[in-house]
């Protein structure tokens, strides 16, 4: 047996709606019925139904407000949007709730609805509680592991529901308002539809952290002078870029003793923060890290060479050149350590490397550093050969 709230400001559908309810389904037992929604928040928080059937367009509040309301309360409760035709709401609102029913509602219509909620119903699964830790990476893609580094699979239901996790991770523990996510998420969308689309998302961002079952990390919403939402991590979350932080503080120059701490934060760096998705406002982010990595790198190839260490020197070029195949200074260190090594066909190759990802990507030629010093060497292996 299901437990049904039906909620619409107008007194004859709501009837309506729960004789066709009574006739047609054995398994549905409406326990509320409520022309204003605010009176059946009491009702939903304290004996949680498995349906509610609600109006979208009510005076009091809009029914997608009310209805991200109810999912803050309780995300295990189905909501089926009962609406007038609105192209746009169904597109939106289908996303959001488990159906959508169009006025004035149909036998048949209404039977397809519940023959859903139906076969969707599972009994709730008892959640793990035996990992300790959970990490979190954000160097190229987000990704979870439990404490044996085994990946927690998650999906994202749209590009926007990962966007909108990430950037309220970036902000975690800080109040976002909701306008800031429209502006930066629906900047062409007018406010009204910036709000649905928000409140959509908010759901799928809640309920795919819940299906994965992602306990430390909360999105609540926030209600004081403004309104918007904080995401808030527990003591078991492990983030790799905190971690990176809390390490890279510690050192500062390199010798034999830490050279080990120099390694590690070298080889954490997966790939530029967020990188796999090009989030424009994570820029700033992903260039401080960035440059923050081939300080490093600098630091441990020049330990190398004055270590006479030439192939660990070059194995970090190696690193920084697949990872960052635009930055120049790599292919250019690795010329000058081939050339050292008197191993000229890696110079040559190296250089040829460099113009070619030059033309490709910037339609540009070396910079004059570069060449003159190519040229210079070239010269003196000729003369050297001869």
């Amino acid at each position: 047996m299901f437990k049904a709230v039906l909620i619409d400001d107008e007194r004859l559908p709501l009837e309506a709606l729960r004789q066709l309810l009574q006739e047609q389904n054995e398994y549905i037992e409406v326990i509320g019925e409520y022309q204003n929604p605010r009176n059946a928040l009491e009702l939903i928080q304290h004996n949680a139904p498995d349906i509610i059937f609600l109006d979208i367009h009510m005076p009091e509040i809009n029914g997608v407000e009310f209805a991200n309301r109810i999912q803050e309360m309780n995300a295990n409760i189905d909501i089926v949007f009962v609406t007038g035709y609105d192209r746009y709401a169904i597109e939106a609102f289908e996303l959001f709730a488990l159906d959508y029913i169009l006025k004035p509602i149909q036998p048949k219509r209404l039977q397809k609805t519940l023959e859903r909620l139906k076969s969707r119903y599972q009994p709730p699964k008892k959640l793990k509680t035996d990992n300790k830790h959970m990490f979190l990476t954000c160097f190229h893609e987000i990704k979870f592991y439990n404490e044996k580094r085994e990946e927690i699979p998650i999906k994202w239901r749209t590009r926007k529901t990962l966007e909108l996790f990430a950037y309220l991770l970036h902000h975690r523990n800080k109040f976002v308002a909701k306008e800031t996510l429209i502006e930066l998420l629906w900047p062409d969308f007018s406010l009204e539809k910036g709000y649905q689309q928000l409140y959509t998302t908010i759901y799928h961002c809640r309920n795919s952290l819940k299906k994965a079952n992602i306990q430390d990390i909360t999105i609540k919403s926030v209600t004081n002078m403004d309104t918007g939402y904080t995401l808030e991590s527990g003591d078991s979350l492990v983030l790799d870029t905190a971690v990176w932080d809390k390490e890279l503080a510690k050192i500062s120059s390199i010798h034999r003793a830490n050279l080990h701490k120099f390694k590690h934060l070298f080889q954490q760096y997966n790939g530029d923060y967020l990188g796999s998705y090009y989030f424009y406002w994570a820029t700033d982010e992903v260039e401080n890290r960035r440059q923050q990595w081939l300080q490093i790198a600098r630091m441990l190839a020049n330990y190398y060479l004055k270590e006479k260490e030439y192939a660990e020197a070059i194995s970090v070029y190696n690193t920084v050149q697949d990872t960052c195949p635009d930055m120049e200074d790599s292919y250019f260190e690795l010329m000058k350590i081939h050339a050292s090594m008197q191993q000229y066909t890696e110079v040559e190759n190296q250089y040829q490397k460099l113009k070619r990802m030059l033309k490709t990507e910037l339609d540009i030629k070396p910079n004059p550093e570069v060449s003159t010093w190519y040229n210079r060497w070239n010269k003196n292996v000729v003369k050297y050969i001869k």
